[in-house]
């Protein structure tokens, strides 16, 4: 199939590849930017937690290398990955979901402990603000992710001449973003002839009905639903 990727240009290489192993053509058009945040981090902290591979990667270098003894949470394993890549020594990869997250954390963490969150704008990680109740949780936003304000011309093109089969949704905020550009740009229709697949049933937009949504909030589960 010809699979519409619109995931930021750094999050997208892992998603072409895995495409191609099954045999799909990835057409990569990103309609979201990733742009680093100027922020302090703590000199210490008892955990680490990161819902996104971006925050680790965005996060001021000299500040990170402070905390790599620190054991880091991460939401999933490509997040981990990236945490190791890093040089963080003590991984604990998670099952793909902030809710997921937020339950291994209240499971491997004494009450009161200081969580470090490298976040980013905007947050939709309602799970994780929830801890603070629990622990003490600072929030530092290290990335800011930035909507494309019109459709890219490719993806345009693409619609316009049925060169698209499917595509992928990653996060509620990436499926109204697609759906609100295309029906700007007056392409909603030929986007809704399109296989939808869903990271989870929280990202599903109701435009689009001819969709699928994934066992589990990973790659690996979009890839097989498709």
């Amino acid at each position: 199939m010809r699979v519409l990727v619109t995931r930021p240009k750094e999050d997208s290489a892992r998603t072409a590849s895995l495409l191609a192993a099954h045999g799909h053509h990835a057409l990569l058009a990103p309609i979201f930017a990733i742009m680093p945040i100027k922020a302090e981090l703590p000199a210490d902290a008892d955990a680490v937690i990161a819902a996104s591979a971006n925050g680790i990667r965005m996060a001021d270098g000299a500040a990170l290398r402070r905390l790599m003894g620190v054991p880091l949470f991460a939401v999933g394993a490509a997040t981990a990955a990236a945490a190791r890549a890093a040089g963080f020594t003590q991984v604990v990869a998670g099952a793909g979901d902030s809710r997921d997250l937020a339950r291994l954390l209240i499971d491997e963490l004494p009450q009161g402990a200081l969580i470090l969150h490298l976040a980013g704008r905007p947050r939709r990680d309602e799970s994780i603000a929830a801890l603070a109740g629990r622990f003490t949780l600072h929030q530092v936003d290290t990335y800011e992710t930035i909507a494309a304000r019109s459709l890219p011309a490719e993806i345009a093109h693409a619609l316009q001449a049925g060169s698209i089969d499917a595509v992928l949704h990653f996060s509620p905020r990436a499926a109204q973003v697609f759906g609100d550009l295309t029906q700007e740009a007056g392409l909603l229709e030929s986007a809704q002839a399109l296989l939808h697949v869903f990271i989870s049933d929280q990202a599903v937009d109701p435009r689009f009905t001819n969709r699928r949504v994934a066992a589990r909030p990973s790659l690996e589960s979009v890839v097989a639903a498709l």
